[in-house]
């Protein structure tokens, strides 16, 4: 299990959380099948150690590729439709707090 939380982590570093989290469920399979059937032990961790290597050495040029959509950078959290519902909520509740306010004066 340590080796899928290890591979999940280094993938979700550069890839993704997404990513991660399915690259770990595939090794934590892959760890499963080899500890159960004879002679899969060695190329289920050979795998691992080399998803591990390109991550490694690979990472940060894949995780370049995939942040940059023709020349632009992503803008991240601020295009997630959830942060964005959350600024309205936000808006809303700040102009409903300055409309008590002044009916109160």
């Amino acid at each position: 299990m340590i080796p899928a939380l290890i591979v999940g982590a280094l993938t979700a570093w550069y890839l993704g959380l997404r990513a991660g989290v399915i690259v770990a469920g595939l090794s934590f399979a892959a760890i499963l099948v080899g500890s159960f059937v004879p002679g899969m032990t060695l190329p289920a961790y050979g795998l691992i150690v080399a998803w591990c290597a390109l991550m490694y050495f690979f990472g940060p040029k894949i995780s370049q590729s995939t942040s940059s959509k023709g020349g632009k950078r992503s803008a991240g959290l601020r295009d997630n439709p959830t942060m964005k519902a959350a600024n309205q909520v936000g808006a809303a509740a700040t102009w409903a707090k300055r409309a008590v306010e002044r009916i109160l004066k």
